[in-house]
């Protein structure tokens, strides 16, 4: 009895110790995929700096930042002549410039292998005069100051004065620099001006009622390009990589200051060292004129525009046409993967 209690205890542990191996194994975790980083960048890339940075330029020093921590080696080349930066970059001085539409229109009419890829920005300007000067006819001999006679300011100034006061001679007084014009207007020596915005949004606090706008570009001619995104065209191929990048930067720069006034304001305290009160004031101003615009700006409808100007004009030949100065497909492409607003 004994030895069959034996054999039913071990034939029991034995039966047991087959049903355990049987047992499927517990599930296990996967181990976790190491995370791959994406490659960094490298290389340098230099961009053109016309006088000194203002509100308009945010966005684009917002993406320098932004290509840095990429790991690009940014560089900014100043300029004290716009003037100079289209020959500085089809030389190579420069890969990306901000130089004005008229020259670079001009440029490559004679001969430069340059494209504009992207506009940087909206109207930033206005034509301001002396609170008593209501009518461009009053500028008939009396000095008025623009930067340069190649400016898209100086452009539409003519275009209004050839719709509303045809045949005043106004004295032109060249001044580079939009504060160095308001110094004139303040002295007295200017009874009117163009200038940039956010030294008009100053003006009119340190002399209210003293001037106003007498030729509002921003309204009165919207699809004009003032700086365009400008690259040598045998770079940008071989550098597509470097195109795309920097224009999703400042794609994505100015659509985040468009959806936030506070966060331009900030950036305009931290890359112009302006007092916070100031510095809401400039970003108040410059969105209330959609200065930047959320797609890249460049269409082929505003590049038509803006050369039926300068060809009516006589600043470049009739025959020039939108696709020898711009080549969309490098902001399409980028638009084609951010989305468009």
């Amino acid at each position: 009895m004994k030895t069959q209690t034996r054999l039913l205890i071990s034939l029991a542990l034995l039966l047991t110790t087959v049903a355990a191996c049987a047992r499927p194994a517990p599930a296990t975790e996967p181990a976790p995929q190491p995370t791959v980083a994406a490659p960094a960048r490298s290389g340098t890339i230099r961009f053109s700096q016309a006088g000194t940075a203002n509100v308009r330029d945010i966005p684009s020093l917002m993406a320098y930042d932004v290509l840095r921590q990429m790991g690009y080696t940014v560089e900014v080349v100043p300029f004290a002549k716009t003037a100079l930066i289209p020959a500085a970059l089809d030389k190579g001085d420069v890969d990306f410039s901000d130089s004005n539409f008229t020259l670079i229109s001009t440029a490559v009419a004679q001969g430069a292998h340059l494209q504009m890829v992207a506009n940087k920005q909206g109207m930033s300007f206005a034509f301001v005069a002396a609170a008593n000067v209501t009518d461009c006819r009053q500028l008939d001999q009396q000095p008025v100051s623009f930067s340069n006679l190649q400016s898209v300011g100086y452009m539409l100034f003519l275009r209004h004065v050839a719709a509303n006061c045809p045949g005043i001679k106004p004295e032109l007084v060249l001044i580079p620099e939009s504060p160095n014009r308001v110094a004139g207007l303040a002295g007295g020596q200017l009874v009117a001006a163009y200038l940039d915005l956010q030294e008009w949004v100053d003006l009119q606090k340190q002399q209210p009622g003293k001037f106003h706008v007498l030729v509002d570009y921003a309204a009165e001619f919207p699809d004009t390009i003032i700086l365009p995104v400008t690259v040598r065209r045998d770079w940008a191929k071989e550098n597509v990589t470097i195109v795309h990048d920097y224009l999703r930067a400042l794609l994505e720069a100015q659509r985040a200051v468009i959806a936030d006034p506070q966060l331009l304001a900030d950036n305009i305290v931290k890359y112009l060292s302006i007092e916070p009160a100031r510095a809401r004031d400039w970003a108040d101003a410059y969105l209330k004129i959609h200065m930047w615009s959320p797609n890249g700006g460049l269409t082929e409808q505003n590049v038509r525009y803006t050369l039926s100007m300068l060809i009516d004009g006589q600043l470049v030949p009739a025959g020039i046409k939108p696709e020898d100065v711009a080549d969309l497909s490098y902001l399409n492409t980028v638009l084609d993967e951010i989305g468009r607003q």
